[in-house]
């Protein structure tokens, strides 16, 4: 794996009432999120699942878009094992480009 770490300046979110359309298209296939919460279990597509079906559900990602990447949020106070697992799983499926996500210090989410 390479690994890059950058800190991205995020703008709050303002509370809007935006117009209704008939047809949307957003960029989430593009991307996934996979959730690690403080136990070590694993959340991604709606649902807490195994890293063999992460492992599954990558790869389809993977064939219906190449450029496919997953966005990793992780309890800070889980073990490093946790985070592998996932990271194992992801590389099974031949899906390399991963974000581990962090805060900024100073409390803003990023």
């Amino acid at each position: 794996f390479f690994m890059l770490s950058s800190i991205m300046d995020m703008e709050k979110e303002i509370p809007l009432n935006l117009p209704a359309a008939q047809m949307t298209r957003t960029e989430t296939e593009k991307f996934f999120n996979v959730w690690i919460d403080s136990r070590g279990e694993i959340f991604f597509d709606n649902r807490n699942d195994s890293p063999l079906n992460l492992t599954a559900f990558a790869r389809n990602r993977l064939i219906s878009n190449p450029k496919t990447r997953v966005l990793i949020r992780a309890d800070r106070s889980l073990p490093y094992i946790h985070v592998n697992k996932v990271l194992e799983a992801l590389k099974s499926a031949g899906l390399h480009n991963v974000v581990l996500v962090s805060k900024k210090s100073g409390g803003q989410n990023q």
